[in-house]
């Protein structure tokens, strides 16, 4: 499994209001940016209902960069890790799919180092500490 690791130095929010039919959604996209300005990652957080799985994060190898969806519930923490935090990592785990590249994990972290396969184990399959 590749995996790239990216300083992330700066961010931004945007709040997107959007209207769907008779309802509205809203949804807020956290860009990522590392040393040189580039724009490495976006997460987007939208509540879902009980029960939906966010979508799976997507991304391109070629640009290293990727895209997380993440439920509205998780903000506050993400947003505190990016505040309060000084280094922040970006991690994007790469796996192969035929001949793609296509990501199969992302996230924020504070230490650079890659420990493992992965850099959270699936529930059901924790060992003990």
């Amino acid at each position: 499994m590749a995996i790239s690791v990216h300083h992330i130095t700066r961010y931004t929010v945007q709040v997107l209001t959007r209207r769907l039919g008779d309802n509205a959604r809203s949804s807020i996209s956290v860009r990522l940016y590392d040393d040189e300005n580039v724009n490495r990652g976006v997460a987007v957080f939208e509540s879902y209902q009980d029960g939906e799985e966010p979508p799976k994060p997507t991304g391109e190898y070629a640009t290293q960069s990727a895209t997380a969806y993440l439920d509205m519930a998780h903000f506050s923490a993400y947003m505190d890790v990016l505040r309060l935090e000084n280094p922040v990592y970006l991690k994007i785990a790469w796996g192969q799919q035929g001949r793609t590249r296509v990501v199969s994990q992302v996230s924020i972290d504070t230490k650079k180092e890659v420990i493992g396969d992965f850099f959270v184990k699936p529930a059901g399959k924790r060992g003990k500490s």
